[in-house]
């Protein structure tokens, strides 16, 4: 069985799970594409449960070629 709490808010989208938490804003920034769409480290936000001010986007992390999970 799955444990988690999915939250949707007009078009942005959340789960927060027992040691992550994922936040798409994906749809929100979608208005004029493609040339301005934001990043995907703007868009999809993954951060760990321990992190509890959300400063570490572990997706922003990944696409500047870090290692995401070593924080």
């Amino acid at each position: 069985m799955h444990q988690g709490i999915y939250c949707e808010i007009y078009s942005d989208r959340s789960i927060v799970a027992p040691n992550y938490t994922l936040v798409d804003l994906s749809r929100t920034h979608y208005e004029s594409p493609p040339y301005d769409r934001k990043p995907w480290g703007d868009r999809l936000q993954l951060y760990k449960a321990s992190d509890y001010e959300q400063r570490t986007n572990l997706v922003s992390k990944a696409a500047r070629h870090e290692d995401p999970v070593g924080v």
